[in-house]
């Protein structure tokens, strides 16, 4: 069922100083951060929007993913939160806390790296490393799977990188994207929940001139690539052989374009060809749109969740699994000054997801959040 691989389009934008491209960003709210927030339904009342072949009387269970959230310590979140003191508790809101470590499974994209040891590459202006310690961070907020493949996770080289995936494999975090070899850095992670084997992958294709070198290649360590996607959708198809969902997270699209690429399309559509249930997708730093294909949802953007200082929308993705498929709900949120919480506001919501539908071809989302198909 794969496609033709995708052509590489021009270079996509690389981040330097004081030369981050910025084209329009979705309106934010400027009202504080509240906690108090809507409740979402544990079970949708209505039949699942997206079903999954072979699969029936599924008992209730959820997924919470996250995009970009960044622990590391010469980056300006945790330094603005360690200069106020402030714990998880502080600069995530108590309802996004409460879905996170409420839920089933919990995927974050782990956007730097955890060590004490390498150099940043050269010439690469924005790199991220964290403590190990900082990991009891993750385990704080519920984080179960950390998604590695991104741009940033090897910003300290290889032993950086190993430490990396040493500091999560310590904690009971599992990790996708990256490996100490080809064969690692593909493989599916498989979890069964409620009788239900779900597989996880994971692939990067952003910031092609520091990374695309650090794809992992037979016994060389790296991250997975879509630069050419031949080897992850090969990854997929083994997913799909194996197990009764998966779930793909591609690190793609350019930064600060409300608008996914050609690029992304393509290979969100060869990725559901292969197999994949839903497909989910940061790098860009703020929300794309979304999309219906052949019945699977597709993600383009979960932007920021706590990544840097700019006011900007985001979400958290709920996916609620029962009966014979699965609903996903958009958790309007709001990343502003150093804190990320739920927007409450009933007006703000339906803005935000007025905004996301403007965006997405034929996905609709109700006032709780459901999306489905237009």
């Amino acid at each position: 069922h794969v496609t033709d691989p995708v052509t590489e389009p021009a270079a996509e934008p690389v981040t330097g100083p004081a030369t981050e491209p910025v084209t329009e960003e979705p309106v934010v709210s400027s009202e504080p951060p509240v906690t108090d927030a809507p409740d979402v339904p544990d079970v949708p009342d209505v039949p699942a929007e997206f079903t999954v072949d072979g699969v029936s009387a599924l008992s209730p269970f959820s997924l919470a993913v996250i995009g970009d959230i960044s622990f590391a310590d010469n980056w300006e979140v945790m330094q603005n939160a360690a200069a106020k003191g402030y714990g998880v508790d502080d600069f995530i809101g108590a309802s996004l806390l409460d879905v996170m470590r409420s839920a089933d499974l919990f995927m974050v994209n782990n956007e730097f790296c955890f060590s004490d040891r390498g150099e940043p590459l050269t010439g690469k202006y924005y790199t991220f490393r964290a403590a190990a310690s900082n990991v009891d961070y993750l385990l704080d907020i519920g984080a179960d799977i950390a998604c590695l493949a991104n741009n940033h996770v090897y910003d300290y080289g290889d032993v950086a990188f190993e430490d990396t995936m040493d500091t999560l494999r310590a904690a009971g975090i599992a990790y996708i994207g990256a490996g100490m070899n080809e064969a690692e850095a593909y493989a599916p992670y498989y979890v069964e929940q409620n009788g239900v084997k779900i597989a996880f992958c994971a692939a990067s294709r952003a910031e092609r001139s520091f990374y695309k070198s650090r794809i992992a290649e037979g016994d060389k360590l790296g991250l997975a690539g879509i630069f050419d996607a031949d080897r992850f959708l090969a990854e997929i198809r083994e997913a799909d052989a194996s197990a009764d969902i998966v779930i793909v997270y591609a690190h793609w699209g350019e930064e600060y374009n409300k608008s996914f690429t050609s690029v992304q399309t393509n290979l969100a559509h060869q990725f559901i060809d292969a197999g994949a249930d839903i497909v989910l997708g940061a790098h860009p730093h703020i929300l794309q749109g979304m999309e219906i294909y052949d019945g699977k949802p597709i993600i383009y953007s979960l932007g920021n969740f706590w990544f840097n200082m700019k006011s900007l929308d985001t979400a958290l993705l709920r996916v609620v699994f029962s009966g014979d498929g699965f609903d996903i709900f958009i958790v309007p949120a709001k990343q502003e000054k150093g804190v990320t919480a739920e927007i409450v506001d009933e007006q703000k919501r339906r803005e935000l997801f007025d905004y996301l539908e403007s965006l997405s071809p034929n996905v609709a989302i109700a006032d709780d959040g459901r999306i489905y198909l237009k």
